[in-house]
């Protein structure tokens, strides 16, 4: 498996179980082993570690609770689902990788349930030539009108979508100019109108037919979408809306 938590096959099989059978004291509530690679289904290693796996459950005796699915292994694989699967990043509603969404979508839809937003704290109009940000990273070709959003990399807001990333606005698209600071973002408001102070910008989610999504930010990052969603600051509210 992963060469992580728990016991290698052979060491289950000739120790470990032996051992909980002489105990007074325990008994072998349940059996599990954790996927490797089951987000890549061109990995077949997936069905060599089933393979082991099988093995420490003939040796096990039965009547124990059994799981090994991982969200992955519960969208793409049935035989690997035993008693209970243990969806992760899936109850979220999000794709554990672009393969798994690839063939899973084709048999079911997930929708996400988190968004990420932030009101806009100041509008200004800034000059052509003007250097925004820290290290003067990018300079305005334009009269630039600059909307300020306050979140940062501090909030998990990662870094490397400086120049790189977008919020959305008025269902239109922001870019992000210069370096994002510790808990300051400047973006582009030039075409947007609307875009005015306490106005609403979604970073992560859906504003009108424009959509940004975690796997959009961890392709940009060049992450996985589990990080860009646990690196989220605790000290951003939660608010949750029931529909």
């Amino acid at each position: 498996g992963m060469s992580r938590q728990g016991f290698l096959p052979r060491h289950a099989v000739e120790t470990i179980l032996p051992k909980l059978r002489r105990s007074r004291t325990l008994r072998l509530a349940g059996v599990a082993t954790h996927f490797a690679n089951a987000d890549d289904p061109t990995d077949f290693s997936t069905n060599e570690q089933l393979r082991r796996f099988h093995a420490v459950l003939a040796a096990s005796g039965g009547n124990t609770l059994v799981h090994a699915a991982n969200s992955s292994a519960a969208a793409l694989r049935p035989d690997t689902h035993f008693d209970v699967v243990r969806a992760g990043i899936l109850l979220y509603g999000i794709w554990p990788s672009p393969a798994v969404e690839k063939i899973a979508s084709q048999k079911f839809t997930i929708q996400p349930v988190l968004q990420l937003k932030a009101r806009i704290m100041q509008v200004k109009d800034v000059p052509k030539g003007s250097r925004i940000g820290y290290g003067s990273t990018f300079r305005t070709y334009r009269r630039t009108r600059v909307a300020l959003l306050p979140l940062g990399y501090a909030d998990g807001y990662d870094r490397k979508l400086s120049n790189n990333g977008e919020v959305l606005l008025s269902g239109k698209r922001a870019p992000i100019i210069g370096n994002i600071s510790m808990d300051l973002t400047t973006v582009d408001v030039t075409d947007i109108p609307d875009a005015k102070e306490g106005a609403v910008a979604t970073l992560i989610g859906t504003d009108g037919n424009e959509a940004i999504t975690a796997q959009d930010i961890a392709g940009q990052i060049d992450t996985i979408p589990y990080e860009v969603i646990v690196r989220l600051s605790r000290a951003i509210p939660r608010i949750v809306v029931h529909e």
